[in-house]
């Protein structure tokens, strides 16, 4: 959703910079590509394309911290029922609770959080690299 608000503001912000360049009839060779590079979707999708794999290799080195949950479960039942051994009706109100924690760290996985992390900071750096490239392309 975020991404999706990002890019109609951009998209707006764009819209009015074109207006109000448009009304000046001379564009400098810096004014073509600074607006050039502000307003190309291709650099504004490899720019998103690299801040997903940024938050993936985070998402990697964070893997390795322990993780810990607790859980709180509380109610009340109220309700009538037959007593089996008098036959009679019997008003209940019962209340029950439970609480728990857990909490785990992997200790050792085959190095696979290790090798996860380098491949995820690969990805990255390859991502960063590409969004350098499409701008480069442009100007």
């Amino acid at each position: 959703m975020k991404v999706l608000h990002y890019l109609i503001y951009t998209a707006v912000i764009s819209l009015l910079n074109m207006q109000s360049m448009a009304q000046s009839a001379n564009w400098s060779l810096q004014q073509c590509i600074d607006s050039a590079l502000r307003n190309n979707l291709s650099i504004q999708q490899n720019e998103l394309l690299k801040d997903a794999t940024k938050v993936g290799y985070r998402q990697s080195k964070e893997n390795l911290l322990p993780d810990l949950n607790a859980n709180l479960n509380h109610g009340i039942n109220t309700g009538r029922s037959i007593d089996p051994y008098s036959n009679t009706y019997v008003d209940q109100t019962i209340r029950y609770a439970g609480y728990g924690a857990s909490s785990g760290l992997t200790l050792f996985n085959g190095l696979s959080l290790q090798h996860s992390i380098k491949q995820n900071k690969a990805a990255y750096e390859a991502s960063v690299m590409e969004w350098q490239q499409v701008k480069d392309n442009i100007t």
